[in-house]
């Protein structure tokens, strides 16, 4: 087993602003709010194992208003095992595989990873824990389609990472007409993938991808993985249930290419399931890496494109970065912010121009749409290309203040335990994220080191 390292917390000045922060609304809360504090955690709709993220993305509470219904989620990973506990009886179809033929059923180990992000989605809350609960994925009645880098669950090989079949695989995804595309692995960025990535995005596809493991990184001095890096996917960086980004995300690049992370989401000891040698499936094991922190984001999008069904793509993306904890801002640690299932339900997301904001890399968005484009009517500065070039003008440096939540901003709701009172101003719940890093025997998937 890996052990995660705390969090940056200690190791940068923006960082550390962001924990003392925590800190100081810890203290705050417990004192102000001490009642909140002893009340029992909020269950799974009722039927689930209780989970920190789920709780403090409130999702029992965003349930009663979507749970993803009408929404279509195109997952692309190595293998599934749709007779895993939590997804018997749930809203998933398998797709295809690389090689153009339909997805064959996996189990085992080979079988983990792939099981365990379309868990995060299409999670029952039906398990192996006590009772028979498992866990409730963040948008239960999105449509997900499974489409499999694995042609042959029968060996111990995955057959098409980091290579020209993962953008045959994009395209057959693509073909289904999914509003959100979500990857744990890396893909590669080979010309077909360039390609395919730019019609997804010109086509209005929200692309969500996990960013990868600074530790591992699959090409030398490129720590981020494809299609993460592209400017115009959602780039998804983990944290854990104090706010905190988890260490191992990668730092953003620039080489042929800018890529900056997007959101940051649970992933540090997030409760999920695991296939453990001798037992099988078993529902509330923790993990950790961005790979759980992107399917995560992507059901956040499900939910409220299921409730705003008139919502694009891209006004869906302009509605993520708007709406996560604290002020509107970017930094290279957290992205935009710690995603909020809350604040994106809160308000119709059309009023937001229906252009992709991350085309030209995040300082380009904070100047192109501010905050106050909502419900404005569209300028020709505000109007870069629907589809992204290959050199963005990405901003690597930090805004003033963290996304995370300072100067006006509060702080992540999802320090859950205390309490749900913010000091500092309006702000949503906020989530941690749990990402996984690459693993080099299968050329770029998005390793969960739990």
């Amino acid at each position: 087993m890996t052990r995660t390292r705390t969090a940056p917390a200690l190791r940068t000045p923006v960082v550390r602003k962001v924990a003392a922060c925590c800190a100081g609304w810890v203290l705050a809360v417990t004192a102000l709010a001490a009642p909140a504090a002893s009340a029992a955690p909020v269950g799974h709709d009722a039927k689930g194992l209780d989970a920190w993220w789920y709780d403090a993305m409130r999702l029992a509470q965003a349930h009663g208003e979507s749970t993803g219904k009408g929404v279509k989620i195109a997952v692309i990973d190595e293998a599934i095992d749709p007779n895993a506990p939590e997804l018997k009886g749930a809203h998933v179809t398998l797709g295809k595989d690389c090689k153009g033929a339909r997805v064959k059923p996996a189990s085992g180990a080979k079988a983990d990873h792939g099981t365990a992000v379309t868990t995060l989605i299409s999670g029952t809350g039906r398990g192996t824990g006590p009772g028979g609960l498992g866990i409730r994925g963040v948008a239960p009645d999105a449509d997900v389609t499974f489409y499999a880098t694995d042609t042959d669950p029968s060996d111990a090989f995955v057959d098409c990472d980091t290579s020209v079949y993962t953008a045959d695989l994009m395209s057959l995804a693509l073909r289904g007409h999914p509003d959100i595309i979500s990857t744990s692995l890396g893909l590669g960025y080979t010309p077909p993938m360039r390609k395919v990535l730019a019609r997804a995005l010109a086509q209005g596809v929200v692309v969500v991808a996990a960013t990868g493991d600074r530790t591992r990184p699959s090409i030398k001095g490129f720590p981020m993985e494809f299609p993460a890096a592209r400017p115009g996917v959602v780039a998804v960086n983990a944290g854990d249930k104090k706010g905190r980004a988890w260490a191992n995300n990668p730092p953003p690049v620039h080489s042929f290419i800018d890529g900056n992370p997007v959101i940051t989401a649970p992933g540090v000891d997030v409760t999920n399931i695991r296939y453990l040698a001798g037992r099988g499936w078993v529902s509330g094991q923790t993990r950790t890496g961005t790979s759980d922190a992107a399917p995560i984001v992507a059901g956040a999008l499900a939910l409220v494109k299921s409730k705003y069904p008139d919502a694009t793509g891209n006004q869906l993306v302009q509605q993520l970065i708007h709406n996560a904890s604290g002020r509107y801002a970017w930094d290279r640690y957290y992205g935009f912010g710690l995603v909020s299932v809350t604040k994106m339900l809160a308000q119709d997301p059309t009023k937001w121009p229906d252009t992709n904001p991350l085309l030209n890399g995040p300082k380009r968005a904070l100047k192109d749409f501010p905050m106050s484009a909502y419900g404005a009517q569209p300028s020709a500065s505000a109007s870069p290309s629907a589809v992204a070039t290959d050199k963005a003008s990405a901003g690597s440096g930090t805004q003033a203040g963290s996304a995370a939540g300072t100067d006006g901003g509060g702080v992540p709701v999802w320090v859950w335990p205390l309490g749900a009172v913010l000091l500092l101003g309006a702000v949503g719940a906020g989530f941690a994220a749990n990402t996984r890093g690459s693993r080099p025997a299968t050329g770029g998937r998005n390793e969960e080191r739990g």
